[in-house]
């Protein structure tokens, strides 16, 4: 079985269907993810860039979310997914630029 991509893994291992549950915003779920995946902001941040510059539509934009495994609606937080979309990217900038900010 080859290994799940960072977008797969954040949807399937993290937005799993409990997430509302474990995290109050999907912005801590992000972070957790980080947390764990140091590794992986890179990858995740051009997967969610090549999403959003492939000109999908915002329909077919959840549908690779669901397929990702993501157990989340953008819409019921008052976005789109390309917007949410959007915010994952610039989470993900965020976090990658923490890595490489030296911890005291």
């Amino acid at each position: 079985m080859a290994p799940s991509s960072p977008f797969e893994q954040l949807g399937g291992a993290y937005f799993h269907q409990d997430w509302p549950y474990d995290f109050e915003t999907p912005q801590g779920v992000v972070e957790d993810f980080f947390r764990d995946e140091p590794d992986a902001g890179p990858e995740l941040l051009d997967q969610v860039e090549q999403l959003l510059a492939a000109g999908l539509t915002d329909d077919e934009l959840g549908e690779a979310m669901q397929r990702a495994g993501f157990c989340l609606d953008p819409t019921g937080l008052g976005l789109t997914n390309r917007v949410w979309l959007e915010d994952l990217a610039r989470l993900a900038r965020e976090q990658i630029g923490r890595e490489s900010t030296p911890r005291g």
